[in-house]
């Protein structure tokens, strides 16, 4: 499994986020992928405490963004640090280093039902697709479309 999503990352990597866009993974539950059977989910709320639930025992801990790519999860037992992978609104891979990696991938359970289906249609898919911009850029490209109008009108009038 985790060969297979170390494998596609640096194919979508391009169409993720940095972890300091926080307003997509802040206030939403994440569920963890993992190998055993356990239900595990994961909130981040905006005072950097976060809830862990698994199996609906509940632990609470905190997180804290130590760069871009690198966030650090606290709990009364164990913090770990954790480098992101990937990360857009639906879905996080997070690595943690050491000498055997090991992958923290979480999903909007509500959207992504495989995960690898969901990454593997990103590779394919996403650079066919129109991303969500900025106001600035969308402002730039207004007021370039208005000047293109405007250069057309002006040159059919001038040819009339």
């Amino acid at each position: 499994m985790d060969n297979y999503i170390k494998n596609i990352i640096p194919n979508i990597k391009q169409f993720g986020m940095l972890l300091s866009q926080k307003s997509y993974f802040i206030n939403k539950t994440w569920l963890l992928i993992n190998e055993g059977s356990d239900l595990i989910q994961y909130t981040f709320k905006t005072n950097n405490e976060l809830i862990i639930s698994k199996n609906g025992d509940v632990i609470k801990g905190n997180w804290e963004l130590l760069s871009e790519t690198k966030i650090l999860i606290e709990t009364r037992n164990a913090s770990i640090q954790l480098e992101n992978l990937f990360f857009d609104k639906n879905i996080i891979v997070l690595l943690k280093p050491s000498l055997i990696e090991e992958l923290f991938i979480l999903i909007d359970e509500k959207v992504v039902k495989d995960p690898f289906k969901y990454l593997n249609d990103l590779k394919h898919n996403k650079k066919f697709e129109v991303t969500e911009l900025d106001p600035a850029t969308d402002n730039a490209i207004a007021i370039a479309i208005i000047f293109i109008a405007g250069l057309l009108l002006f040159g059919l009038i001038l040819t009339k």
